[in-house]
């Protein structure tokens, strides 16, 4: 069974600063094909996410003026899950929390972001690979 550690290998977390507009959140996230990401302040600090969700609840039914920052209008409280954490884990806690994406974290530290689709497609996969195996 993959950890979540298997799952993001590889890939860039993909951050956006407290002051960032939110116009210009939105299209980093259009550029890398993502439904979230995470808001750091002046020392690196993840701080925030802001998420598709966000962008629908908290600015386009407001009709917020997309020239403001991000910090106004992200998600504080974040929800974590260890580096260590599998898919099935990850999956049963954003089920219970209402959520689609966690932060992935590693000695205190976030290192990564998964979607549920990530998590989906990862279980799949092995079951799939499974499937193959038996009939083999």
């Amino acid at each position: 069974m993959k950890t979540l550690r298997q799952i993001i290998s590889g890939r860039q977390l993909i951050t956006v600063h407290l002051s960032t507009s939110i116009l210009d959140a939105v299209r980093v996230m259009a550029r890398h094909r993502i439904g979230a990401v995470p808001v750091v302040d002046d020392s690196g600090q993840v701080v925030g996410i802001f998420t598709e969700r966000d962008l629908m609840v908290r600015v386009v039914a407001v009709e917020m003026d997309l020239k403001t920052p991000i910090s106004e209008v992200m998600t504080a409280k974040l929800i974590k899950a260890s580096i260590d954490d599998s898919p099935a884990q990850c999956l049963r806690k954003m089920k219970e929390k209402r959520i689609r994406h966690l932060l992935v974290v590693e000695k205190r530290k976030i290192v990564g972001i998964v979607s549920q689709r990530d998590l989906i497609e990862s279980e799949l996969k092995e079951k799939t690979r499974d499937l193959q195996a038996i009939d083999a």
